[in-house]
């Protein structure tokens, strides 16, 4: 997520803010100005608001709930009769439980309403809103002061606190120790930024025996060190509730982008994987379909080509029958060609087959062996053999001998 932008608001009289950007130089990171102001710089960064605490109250209660549903729908009528006003003109916002005392931000609905409205007209992401109180850094069992504009905040555990005009710390602090049980009493009090310049403080602090010390990064601006420390440890977000911010679509989708990215792209890769696939597999079809084409056309001219498979598997079919068994053309030339290729002397001038029969047209030296040939073949009993045709011419004798398989 982009770096978000660390903003005060609260009971300004005047259109004038303050924020803290993290991305800005070391020495220009706290800026002022006018909501347009801050808008021109946010590049669509969220926004964290940091609430004066003197627009609300931090309290707890004590309540058997179950779970949270519950927990939210009873709170405000536990801290009913402490209100200044209906109680459902205000907001409650819950903290982390922590054994029984569940802490509880209450704020006015109007007062959170408007600055919603603002944050909206503007387009600006309110990523989290807070008291800014809460951003003051916490130390166990010890006492916080940071000093802010004219305030200064004392931050007295995980969720509780007060504020403080300059002008009165030291009888504020003094208020706030009787009012703390023996049990209670803070271990030291941690001074940040310039509330470690307050010389009353820090008498009335020494004169209550407590140990004055400065907070780790204490020399740095106020905004700085509450913007380092907010949403970091205990702390409460108004924006509960029916105040609760959906993260847009962008936001959700973002720490998904990587995962994404590397599906999308191993997606189109597959796609086009499968795409190459099928165009190379087209091709392939096409031109085995074309070879088909022209085999079956040489096979068989005089046939149309429907289905070029079925079509030859009958045609081979019917070859088959014609050539299997006593009636084949290719048994008769067995049978024959036995003696013919005995009778040097004797050629072959022609043969036909019709009906199961071959004839076979011979020519020899003389009419014997032509009839040697026929007395030969006819040695099968399977076979009808006549001589047709015997001639002689040019010193030469033709014949021509037939063979068909005998009825049965």
């Amino acid at each position: 997520m982009s770096e978000a932008i660390y903003l005060l608001i609260g009971n300004s009289q005047d259109n004038t803010l303050q924020w803290y950007d993290p991305a800005r130089a070391e020495d220009d990171r706290i800026q002022s100005g006018s909501l347009h102001d801050l808008v021109a710089g946010l590049d669509e960064r969220p926004v964290i608001a940091l609430v004066d605490s003197s627009c609300l109250r931090l309290s707890s209660v004590a309540l058997p709930a179950r779970n949270q549903a519950q927990l939210r729908r009873a709170v405000p009528y536990a801290l009913e009769e402490s209100l200044a006003g209906d109680v459902d003109d205000f907001h409650f916002a819950l903290g982390r439980t922590q054994g029984e005392q569940t802490p509880v931000a209450v704020i006015q609905r109007e007062m959170i309403n408007h600055w919603k409205d603002q944050f909206d007209q503007e387009g600006i992401t309110l990523l989290f809103m807070m008291p800014d109180l809460l951003s003051v850094p916490y130390q166990p069992r010890c006492w916080s002061v940071l000093g802010v504009d004219e305030r200064l905040l004392f931050r007295t555990g995980e969720y509780s606190g007060f504020i403080a005009d300059r002008e009165t710390p030291g009888f504020m602090l003094e208020t706030a120790l009787q009012g703390t049980p023996e049990n209670q009493r803070p271990e030291a009090l941690f001074l940040y930024g310039d509330a470690s310049m307050s010389h009353p403080l820090r008498s009335s602090a020494e004169e209550q025996g407590l140990e004055v010390l400065a907070g780790s990064n204490g020399e740095q601006p106020a905004l700085a060190l509450m913007a380092s420390e907010a949403t970091g440890g205990p702390c409460i977000n108004l924006l509960q509730g029916e105040f609760a911010t959906t993260p847009s679509l962008q936001e959700r989708v973002r720490p998904w982008r990587p995962a994404i990215v590397a599906a999308t792209l191993w997606l189109a890769f597959t796609v086009g994987a499968e795409l190459f696939d099928y165009w190379r597999l087209q091709s392939e079809n096409q031109q085995l379909q074309q070879r088909i084409s022209s085999l079956y056309r040489k096979a068989l001219p005089d046939s149309r080509m429907v289905n070029p498979k079925v079509q030859m598997e009958r045609t081979l079919e019917s070859l088959k029958r014609k050539l299997d068994g006593g009636e084949g053309v290719l048994q008769l030339l067995a049978v024959a060609g036995v003696p013919l290729s005995e009778e040097t002397g004797v050629e072959v001038m022609g043969i036909s087959y019709h009906d199961s029969r071959l004839d076979m047209d011979l020519a020899a030296d003389n009419l014997q062996e032509i009839e040697e040939i026929r007395k030969a073949v006819a040695e099968n009993d399977l076979l009808a053999v006549a001589l047709h045709s015997a001639s002689t011419r040019n010193n030469r004798a033709r014949g021509k001998i037939t063979l068909k398989v005998k009825d049965q």
